[in-house]
């Protein structure tokens, strides 16, 4: 959370307001100096599944670390303050995760929403199903790493884009690297892609995209 106190409100609702009770929320404000942090502490008394975190300005791959140190749910999600998740994101995420017996990552799509609000879905193309580790070894990193020409694999690689089980990062060590500012969330997703075993995909848009002028993914505001 940085500087977010016009949109948090609504983030934050989208989650909490979600047909699936089980999960925790953490709230990192990274040095804002507006009111987000107060709003976030607002919301952390209003609601016990809510925890708030609060750092000097260190950039969101730090606040990220924070959150992925802390969190003791069995799956974590990123999602960036001025966003939200769709009404059914987490039943939705619920039933394939039974459904396919705990994959390591459970992938979906989104709503990109322009500064007009006009709307498109962006993300991944592949089929829905479950992909194992011969699939993600052999045919989905080499080309995400444009080894091999494979079109129907290639797609967005921002971390909005998908649930992680949580042990898979801590066994692996997988965090963002805070040295760097560009490109945080690539190098940080084919790590994940990387020791997964198994990643379960949905063609479901379940995360709204809010976009900013002069921005499509990836053109906010990293301080």
């Amino acid at each position: 959370v940085y500087n977010a106190a016009e949109t948090i409100d609504n983030c934050i609702y989208s989650v909490i307001s979600q047909k699936y009770h089980s999960f925790e929320i953490l709230l990192i404000d990274d040095g804002s100096d507006d009111e987000s942090l107060y709003i976030c502490q607002e919301w952390q008394m209003k609601d016990p599944r809510i925890r708030v975190f609060h750092q000097s300005n260190q950039g969101a791959s730090s606040a990220r670390n924070i959150g992925i140190h802390n969190a003791i749910g069995k799956y974590i999600q990123f999602v960036d303050s001025d966003d939200t998740i769709t009404e059914d994101c987490l039943e939705m995420i619920q039933r394939i995760i039974e459904e396919y017996k705990e994959p390591d990552i459970v992938e979906y799509r989104l709503n990109y929403i322009g500064p007009s609000g006009v709307r498109n879905i962006q993300g991944t193309i592949l089929e829905d199903g479950l992909y194992d580790r011969k699939y993600l070894e052999n045919i989905f990193l080499p080309a995400m790493l444009q080894c091999i020409e494979k079109p129907e694999v290639y797609y967005n690689l921002f971390n909005v884009l998908r649930f992680i089980k949580r042990d898979l990062l801590l066994v692996h060590g997988i965090l963002f690297n805070e040295q760097i500012k560009r490109w945080e969330d690539m190098l940080f997703a084919m790590q994940v892609f990387y020791y997964a075993d198994e990643m379960a995909v949905t063609s479901k848009a379940l995360y709204n995209y809010y976009g900013h002028m002069g921005g499509g993914l990836g053109g906010k505001y990293n301080p």
